[in-house]
């Protein structure tokens, strides 16, 4: 009986000593959380006054008061902008990164050299590049988040963007937000047609130049967008330059309800100096359907576009099944006139088609670019929107207008007449 005594008392010290410590334990864990909270917020809100001000010293002298492993934490540190009271769910955050690049976009004096020195810093201390500014709302339900590389593009900074993609910044991020179909660098930079920036992202091997975003466009289809905007020199050499990606898919479909490939959103813009350019493109594909179920030059025919319409024929658009019936119900002053070129140019088309299954046996139908130069019969232009004519190649691989051609090749003369080589 007495060792059961002793037993139980042995066993209820050792509760009350455990417990006693545990307690402790608990406390001390408390005490430090709380602690370190505090400490956290007293950094942000020192790190965000000395970044506003542009205070460069200020905020060497806050990281140097903590030792270097802690550096990289002291980086990343994030600055809460709003919060609902009471409510962990409703807020705005961004790290003092994003903070840094947004106050040197947003400063109208001489200390954007003093914000770039800031900006460098962070990034050398160990600051993540890819971390978003983020919106939380519960109510709406939304979630906003914009990237760091995004505002440096939409600011055309670029000595901030050369600084985040040197520091290993996802270049394919993308913006979630409501506000803004063009949510990437590539997409911003596409659209406003800046042209430094452009070859900074597209000299970065990991760039996805077919990238859709939110609202679906294409990159590709935002410097279309950017040309109709501005009509100016630089949104055509931002088109010029992407087609000239190793990557770029220029049949690409966006994902909208229309379903467009960039030629088929040019063309329903009625963007005849885009066209051009797609158009010199040796993959570009002229018959993609659209969701209504049209090409690209049944789209210029319902518009009544004569010149598109004329460009896509030129290029060896099919002018099967295409009729002016299904114009568009509201006709522009003058359509009947372009109605009347246009049917022309349909009716010669599809004669020029026939020929050309006609002679299918002798040459080969081309794509041709300014580069292939001239007739060598009528020494006119092999491309030419003014006048449509059909482009072919002999078999000696010499070429020729079909009209030009076609009015050579006889059962008495099937010879070339540059090389006199014998068609076969």
């Amino acid at each position: 009986m007495k060792h059961i005594y002793k037993t139980i008392t042995f066993l209820a010290m050792v509760w009350m000593i455990t417990g006693i410590s545990t307690c402790r334990s608990i406390a001390h864990k408390t005490h430090t959380k709380i602690h370190n909270t505090i400490e956290q917020k007293c950094i942000a809100s020192n790190l965000k006054s000395a970044i506003k001000k542009g205070d460069y010293s200020k905020v060497k002298e806050l990281f140097n008061k903590y030792d270097a492993h802690k550096h990289k934490s002291i980086a990343n540190t994030k600055i809460k902008l709003w919060q609902d009271i009471g409510s962990t769910d409703n807020y705005m955050q961004e790290s003092i990164l994003y903070f840094a690049i947004f106050c040197r976009n947003e400063d109208k004096g001489n200390n954007k050299d003093t914000y770039l020195k800031i900006i460098e810093f962070l990034l050398q201390q160990g600051a993540d590049p890819n971390v978003p500014r983020k919106f939380l709302m519960v109510i709406p339900s939304q979630c906003i988040d914009t990237y760091p590389l995004t505002i440096a593009t939409r600011a055309g900074d670029k000595s901030v963007v050369k600084l985040l993609l040197a520091h290993g910044v996802n270049i394919n991020n993308l913006d979630d937000s409501y506000a803004s179909a063009y949510s990437s660098a590539l997409h911003v930079a596409m659209r406003d047609g800046n042209i430094p920036i452009l070859m900074l992202l597209l000299d970065c091997k990991d760039i996805d130049v077919n990238q859709l975003v939110r609202k679906g466009r294409l990159p590709l289809q935002a410097g279309i967008f950017g040309y109709e905007f501005r009509r100016d020199s630089n949104s055509l050499e931002a088109v010029r330059l992407l087609l000239k990606h190793e990557s770029i898919d220029v049949n690409n479909k966006d994902d909208t309800f229309e379903k467009n490939t960039s030629l088929g959103l040019a063309v329903d813009r009625g963007l005849i100096d885009i066209v051009k350019i797609l158009l010199e493109h040796p993959n570009i594909y002229l018959e993609p359907k659209n969701s209504y179920g049209r090409t690209p030059l049944a789209e210029a025919v319902r518009r009544n576009y004569v010149e598109i319409v004329a460009l896509l024929l030129n290029h060896g658009a099919n002018p099967e099944g295409i009729t002016t019936k299904s114009n568009t119900f509201f006709p522009k002053l003058g359509s009947v006139k372009r109605n009347k070129e246009i049917e022309e140019l349909l009716e010669k088309a599809k004669q020029n088609q026939k020929k050309t299954k006609a002679f299918k046996y002798i040459f080969d139908p081309i794509h041709v670019t300014k580069e292939d130069g001239i007739c060598s019969i009528c020494h006119t232009g092999l491309v030419d929107a003014s006048e449509y004519k059909h482009a072919i190649a002999l078999k000696c691989k010499h070429k020729f207008h079909l009209d030009c051609i076609s009015q050579w090749i006889k059962p008495s003369t099937e010879t070339c007449p540059l090389c006199r080589a014998k068609i076969e």
